[in-house]
């Protein structure tokens, strides 16, 4: 057994795909393409107005908010709270965190290396840009998580608010695109 089986086994996850699932829920709802178009447009959105900062306490208050449901959902299962449940927790923030300081040092090095030429300026605008759009990612990714832990809560199934959410985000496109409900225009 490898190393990386190991640490999967230490956190109790039996596979990558398990580890990617939990920190990137949305991708047991939609295709990993919808998610990134999704985190991709409303970053470039925000990026362009300048909300970053907002994204910044959005984060901190989403990461209190799914440790409380968390805690809570645990609880409603009936399960003990254990450390190695937290530091899954924790692992996941530290890949995302691991993943925003990648983007910024890429971003300190393109500005830093050449100042003057324009192809070190866009690749500085670009890791920028993607800073954003991870941020916006990180905030789907755990309102999805929140979700299910507050479905667990309800003792729904844990797929229940977040299937709401995706009918209720493609009524609106569709009434965006001019789409009765219920028709095949």
């Amino acid at each position: 057994m490898g190393f990386f089986n190991k640490f999967l086994i230490s956190y109790g996850y039996d596979s990558g795909r398990a580890l990617m699932q939990s920190v990137f829920p949305s991708t047991k709802y939609i295709g990993v393409g919808h998610s990134f178009a999704l985190s991709s447009f409303w970053g470039l959105v925000c990026s362009v107005l300048g909300v970053w900062p907002v994204l910044l306490i959005a984060m901190v208050l989403i990461m209190l908010v799914e440790l409380v449901t968390g805690i809570v959902a645990s609880h409603k299962r009936e399960e003990q709270f254990e450390s190695c449940k937290f530091s899954r927790f924790v692992l996941k923030l530290c890949i995302w965190f691991v993943l925003f300081v990648a983007c910024q040092m890429f971003k300190w090095f393109a500005a830093q290396y050449d100042a003057g030429s324009l192809t070190w300026l866009v690749g500085a605008w670009f890791f920028d840009v993607l800073t954003v759009i991870l941020m916006v990612a990180f905030v789907v990714e755990n309102t999805v998580s929140i979700l299910e832990n507050l479905a667990c809560i309800d003792g729904k199934d844990k797929s229940f608010y977040v299937n709401m959410v995706l009918k209720a985000m493609g009524a609106a496109f569709d009434r965006l695109m001019g789409k009765k409900a219920g028709c095949n225009n």
